[in-house]
C-alpha cells in the first residue's frame, strides 16, 4: 500500500525540502524596511482678540496736544499758523484674512483750535469745540504676519491714508485744517505701527516655548509596563501663517521625528539643541507615527495549537489524518507552518505563506498558506488533490490572530502618551484618529506589524 511506503519514508526521503525544519539552523530575518519619518504637527493658535489687545495697547485712546501751541506751520500762502488738537479713537473693528490682520477705526473723533498773528491782534478758528460737534476721521491698518529667523512671529503694520469723513474748516481763518492734522498724524501712525509690531513680537516669542517642547519630546514616555515611547525629534519647520475663519490665526511647528518603542528599563534621553528655523512651503496637517507591533511566535503557536491539534481529516481511501502538533516560525523572509500528522500520513508536512493584515477585522491572517513543493509531492502520492485543498482550507481558516484588542490598547496608550503638560503654560494635546497597517514582516522572534497612527496633535498655550 502507498501508506506503508510513505510511513517507511521512501517517498519522503526522495524529496528534497528547500526549507529548514524547526530543528535546523534558521536564516536570520531580513531587516524590516526603514520606517518613514513621522511628522508631529504642533498647532500654534492665536486669536484675533489677542492681536487686538496688542493694537489696543499700542494705540492710545487719546492723542492730543492742547497744553501748548505747536510750532507754526505753513498752509499755502498762509504762514505762522499755530494749533492745538485732540484725537479720540474710540472702538475699532478687526478681522483676519489669511496672513493679514485688518483693523478699522471708524469711530475716531477730532477737534482743532488754530490761531495766527494778524497785525496787532490774533485771529482764531475752531472746529469740533463747544456746540460744534467733533469731526469724524477713519483710520485703517493691516499687519502682515510672518515667522522671523529667530523663532518669533513678526508683523509688519502699515496704516492707510487717513480718511477725513468731515473736513475741519476754520471759518475764522478761512483755512482747511485737514492737511495740518494729516501732517501731524503721519509720523504718529508710523510710530504706532512700530509699537504694534513690537508688542506682537513680545507676545508671540516662540523660541523659548519651541525649545521647551523640543526638550520635552526628547524625554521617554511610558507607553506600557516596561515599554517606552521615544519620539527622537530630528528637525523642526514652521508652516505658513493663515487664518481659520476671520478670528483665529493659525500656523504650526512641524517636528520631524523617528519614534520607536523601547522595551525594558527607561532609556536615557539625548539632549539635542533646537535646530535653526526652517520654512516649509505647505502646511503639514495632523501627524502620523510609524510604530511596530510584534506578535511573538509563542502567542501565535498557542493559538494554533488550541484550535488545530486534534483535528481529523478523512482521506479518500478511508484513512484518517490527525493533527498532532503545529508550529509556525520564520526563516529569512518566509513563514513556515510545520504540521505534525499521524494516520493516513505519519510525519511532518510543511506549508509556507506570507502574513497579511485585515484592517477591517483587525486580524493577522495567513491566507496564502500553501504546501511546499516537497510536501505537495508526498501528499499527491497519498490522496487526491481535493483532499489537499480541504486541508489547506482548514489551515487558512484557523491560522489567524485577533489583534483588535491590541490595536485598541495601542490607541488608548498613544492618546495618553500624547496628552500631557509640557510646562506651566503649555499642554500637549493629541487625538488618534486611525491606525493604519503599513506592512507585515516576519522577524526573528515573531511577526511584526507596522502601524501608522494618524490624528491631530497641538500645543495649547496658556
Amino acid at each position: 500500500m502507498w501508506l506503508s511506503a510513505l510511513c517507511a519514508g521512501s517517498a519522503w526521503a526522495a524529496s528534497q525540502l528547500d526549507i529548514p525544519r524547526p530543528t535546523d539552523p534558521l536564516k536570520p530575518a531580513p531587516p524590516p524596511p526603514a520606517l518613514e519619518a513621522s511628522v508631529v504637527n504642533l498647532e500654534v493658535r492665536l486669536t484675533a482678540e489677542g492681536l487686538a489687545v496688542a493694537v489696543d495697547e499700542g494705540f492710545p485712546q487719546v492723542a492730543s496736544r492742547e497744553g501748548d501751541w505747536s510750532d507754526a506751520v505753513t498752509l499755502g500762502e498762509r504762514e505762522d499758523i499755530r494749533f492745538l488738537y485732540r484725537v479720540v479713537r474710540g472702538s475699532f473693528r478687526y478681522r483676519m484674512d489669511r496672513d493679514q490682520f485688518h483693523v478699522s477705526f471708524d469711530q475716531v473723533r477730532y477737534r482743532v483750535w488754530a490761531r495766527r498773528n494778524q497785525g496787532n491782534g490774533i485771529a482764531e478758528g475752531r472746529c469740533g469745540h463747544g456746540d460744534d460737534p467733533p469731526r469724524r476721521l477713519n483710520l485703517s491698518a493691516r499687519s502682515t504676519l510672518s515667522w522671523s529667523d529667530r523663532w518669533r512671529m513678526q508683523s509688519q503694520t502699515t496704516f492707510d491714508e487717513p480718511v477725513f469723513v468731515e473736513p475741519c474748516l476754520l471759518t475764522g481763518l478761512d483755512v482747511d485744517a485737514t492737511p495740518v492734522l494729516k501732517a501731524v498724524l503721519q509720523p504718529k501712525l508710523a510710530a504706532l505701527a512700530q509699537s504694534i509690531d513690537r508688542i506682537v513680537r513680545e507676545r508671540t516669542e516662540a523660541k523659548q516655548r519651541a525649545e521647551m517642547v523640543w526638550q520635552k519630546l526628547q524625554e521617554p514616555v511610558e507607553f506600557a509596563p516596561n515599554q517606552w515611547l521615544q519620539f527622537h525629534p530630528r528637525d523642526a519647520r514652521v508652516s505658513p501663517i493663515t487664518s481659520h475663519g476671520t478670528l483665529v490665526l493659525h500656523t504650526s511647528v512641524n517636528l520631524v521625528t523617528a519614534p520607536r518603542i523601547v522595551n525594558g528599563s527607561k532609556p536615557d534621553s539625548v539632549a539635542m539643541p533646537l535646530p535653526p528655523l526652517q520654512m516649509t512651503p505647505l502646511p503639514l496637517e495632523g501627524f502620523h507615527l510609524a510604530l511596530p507591533i510584534t506578535v511573538d511566535y509563542a502567542r501565535i503557536n498557542q493559538r494554533l495549537e488550541r484550535d488545530m491539534i486534534g483535528q481529523e481529516f478523512q482521506t479518500p481511501v478511508g484513512d484518517t489524518l490527525r493533527v498532532e502538533g503545529v508550529q509556525l516560525y520564520g526563516s529569512g523572509d518566509r513563514l513556515i507552518l510545520a504540521l505534525q500528522v499521524s494516520g493516513g500520513v505519519n510525519g511532518t508536512v510543511y506549508a509556507t505563506g506570507t502574513p497579511v493584515f485585515d484592517e477591517g477585522l483587525g486580524m493577522l491572517k495567513f491566507v496564502d498558506l500553501d504546501f511546499t513543493l516537497d510536501t505537495r509531492n508526498v501528499l499527491v502520492q497519498s490522496a487526491n488533490w481535493m483532499f489537499h485543498q480541504n486541508i489547506l482550507s482548514s489551515l487558512r481558516s484557523q491560522a489567524y490572530i485577533d489583534l483588535s484588542g491590541q490595536l485598541q490598547t495601542l490607541r488608548s496608550r498613544l492618546t495618553s502618551a500624547l496628552t500631557r503638560d509640557l510646562g506651566p503654560n503649555a499642554r500637549l494635546e493629541g487625538e488618534v484618529m486611525s491606525l493604519r497597517p503599513r506592512g507585515v514582516y516576519p522577524t526573528t522572534g515573531g511577526v511584526e506589524v507596522h502601524i501608522i497612527a494618524e490624528g491631530s496633535m497641538w500645543v495649547e498655550l496658556r
